[in-house]
């Protein structure tokens, strides 16, 4: 069994600007960018191009107006309008000329254009059309990912590394084998968001929505963290215990039968090499 200690020396966590940890900044940069490259949802995201709802004019006011005389969305208007994604939403008083786009994957709504009232289109991952102008074409790492939606991910890997003491490289291993990237995830279990958070634990760690990026990131971070505390700061079966609950790793005495179990921890190691 490989131990794991979350040593900040060996880690690279919180790299001082110009400092000695700069390399491992960098070289942190480079792998996340490779695991977002070969991830499913990035090599996905090229074929999420955003659907263009319609212009907001006189005779089409709001949103609401534009989606159900969409002919692919209109019988869906109501279901679109209010689902968790959207229905905290401005959709009245949006200025004349503004651009309305649907993402075809998340039935997610978002805007171009004028600044809407009591909305500001970057106060959330994917909101905004300048999101969707990175898919297909990437940004300077090469990722497929919608380029606003990879620095949020990024950036959330930073924080709860440095928050929580924990390496980012290892968080981001976490989330590939989980998620592959994917924010909106869904298991068959229930699981849910990119550390794939199960409800019950997601309440447990306080988590009011598992979908949202720094939410789930930090959750996810505290609770393999609690796994590596449980378990002696040893790494694989801190590993088990978030795949298959620390319950099957004490009943197995460390090690869980399970093939899912044994495959998931290699993946996450291989990530670390």
């Amino acid at each position: 069994m490989q131990v794991y200690h979350a040593d900040k020396s060996k880690t690279g966590i919180n790299p001082a600007p110009g400092g000695k940890n700069q390399g491992r900044a960098s070289l942190f940069a480079r792998q996340f960018d490779q695991m977002l490259e070969r991830s499913a949802y990035g090599q996905s995201a090229k074929a999420r191009q955003p659907i263009h709802i319609g212009t907001i004019t006189r005779d089409q006011p709001t949103v609401s107006h534009l989606l159900a005389d969409h002919e692919g969305y209109g019988s869906e208007c109501w279901e679109i309008i209010h689902s968790g994604q959207n229905h905290n939403k401005p959709y009245t008083r949006i200025p004349a000329g503004t651009e309305i786009f649907l993402d075809p994957q998340t039935r997610e709504i978002t805007w171009q254009g004028d600044h809407v009232p009591g909305h500001d289109s970057s106060s959330r991952p994917g909101a905004g059309f300048a999101a969707y102008q990175a898919y297909g074409s990437g940004d300077a790492s090469g990722s497929n990912l919608p380029g606003a939606q990879r620095r949020v991910i990024e950036d959330a890997i930073d924080l709860a590394a440095q928050r929580h003491n924990m390496p980012r490289d290892l968080i981001a291993g976490v989330i590939r084998a989980e998620s592959d990237f994917n924010p909106d995830a869904v298991s068959a279990a229930g699981a849910r968001g990119l550390m794939q958070l199960m409800p019950e634990t997601a309440r447990e760690l306080g988590v009011e929505n598992s979908f949202d990026i720094r939410e789930n990131i930090d959750a996810g971070t505290r609770y393999l963290k609690k796994m590596l505390q449980l378990f002696g700061d040893n790494l694989e079966k801190a590993l088990s215990a978030y795949n298959a609950g620390p319950g099957a790793v004490q009943r197995f005495n460390g090690r869980v039968p399970y093939n899912e179990t044994r495959q998931y921890v290699a993946r996450v190691m291989s990530f670390l090499q």
